[in-house]
């Protein structure tokens, strides 16, 4: 199995990372859904080498993106390599990068656009890209938005309620008593305008919200925030735990769909991504972009090396990598990067009485499998 695509954020602290992608990536003539959808993903994973002044992308088996001072460099799995300057005016080299990162992002779980409106798809990211949350929270919610949600272009709004998924019903049982289960079955709404994001705890009556930034930029990184910010990160705990679980079930038989389908080609291949918990990354210096160094010329080059692929009969099939339980990995490590424990009562009610649990369960972690012994004995 080739290795998976982990996501990890940027430490908090000063907002250099949001004056890099702002500078590097946003300066690119690509389409909005991809610039939004790498200025995510470089938070998350980006990588910078202030030797080189370079910003790469990992993409795993999909293949990487570096952004150098004012050009940057597509290598794709299938051997090819595109180059885009930042002055770049040619439409069709221009549309020729947005498909290779397109067809890239529809292999990735969550960053797909799902063959939403491109209006919507455009509303989405434009207010997304300026709330001050960290990047896989913008993911997660662009995702129920984009994929789940209903855009009134008369209002200017998108919403999107758990009402609208089959989710899982937490269940009572001897520790989780049925008082305590109801509470936690709660309904949310997550509602997006031209400027503010509202999250609704339907039953309850309370409402968290998020702004934008008051600062001069496309794409606002989350390192730094304020009180209502704390609120909100709360609502989205909620909403992880109840959802999650349908979520990534729903995106892996996605992709499985995918690499079934006859006419995707047999040079793609599959990526499960890795969630993990946040960890320190090279930070870019205060005069990111400022000292010119060109790597690549400005151009777009498409090699003539094409990797040999075996036949399909001698090529290992995919399906291992989709078995039926595949999700499960994928779910433990999106709770995980959340620090969310699965062991812990209020989470494991929504998994525990399932036929799949003791799949589940062989993946925990000990601590995690402590905390679930506790809530029903084995």
């Amino acid at each position: 199995m080739m290795p998976p695509v982990a996501f990890s954020q940027s430490p908090q602290g000063d907002l250099h990372w949001e004056t890099l992608i702002n500078e590097r990536i946003l300066s690119y003539p690509l389409r909005a859904d991809n610039l939004f959808r790498l200025s995510a993903y470089a938070e998350l994973k980006g990588r910078y080498a202030a030797s080189y002044q370079s910003l790469s992308l990992n993409f795993s088996a999909l293949g990487s993106l570096s952004f150098y001072d004012r050009s940057c460099l597509l290598r794709t799995s299938t051997q090819r390599v595109f180059s885009l300057n930042q002055e770049e005016a040619n439409p069709s080299l221009i549309g020729f990068m947005d498909e290779e990162l397109d067809r890239i992002f529809e292999e990735i779980p969550l960053l797909g656009n799902y063959e939403a409106s491109p209006e919507m798809i455009q509303f989405v990211d434009e207010h997304l890209a300026k709330k001050n949350i960290e990047p896989f929270d913008k993911l997660f919610i662009r995702h129920l938005l984009v994929r789940y949600g209903t855009y009134d272009a008369a209002t200017q709004t998108v919403e999107f309620a758990t009402q609208q998924l089959d989710l899982p019903k937490a269940q009572p049982t001897e520790n989780m008593p049925a008082h305590l289960v109801k509470s936690s079955n709660q309904k949310l709404k997550i509602r997006l305008d031209n400027s503010v994001m509202r999250g609704y705890y339907i039953d309850a009556g309370g409402t968290v919200f998020v702004e934008d930034v008051d600062r001069s930029v496309k794409y606002a990184s989350g390192e730094k925030y304020g009180p209502n910010i704390t609120a909100f990160k709360v609502f989205l705990q909620h909403l992880f735990v109840q959802s999650v679980q349908y979520v990534v079930q729903k995106e892996t038989d996605r992709i499985k769909a995918l690499h079934s389908n006859p006419e995707v080609s047999e040079e793609k291949e599959a990526v499960m991504v890795a969630f993990e918990a946040p960890r320190a990354k090279a930070q870019p210096k205060n005069q990111v972009g400022k000292q010119p160094k060109p790597i690549v010329k400005a151009a777009l080059a498409v090699s003539a090396v094409q990797q040999e692929k075996s036949s399909k009969a001698a090529k290992p099939s995919v399906a291992p990598l989709y078995a039926e339980d595949s999700w499960i990995p994928m779910m433990l490590g999106i709770l995980r990067a959340r620090k969310i424990n699965i062991g812990e009562p209020k989470v494991l009610q929504y998994f525990i009485n399932e036929a799949y649990y003791p799949e589940i369960y062989k993946q925990m972690t000990e601590e995690e499998k402590g905390l679930a012994d506790r809530f029903q004995p084995r």
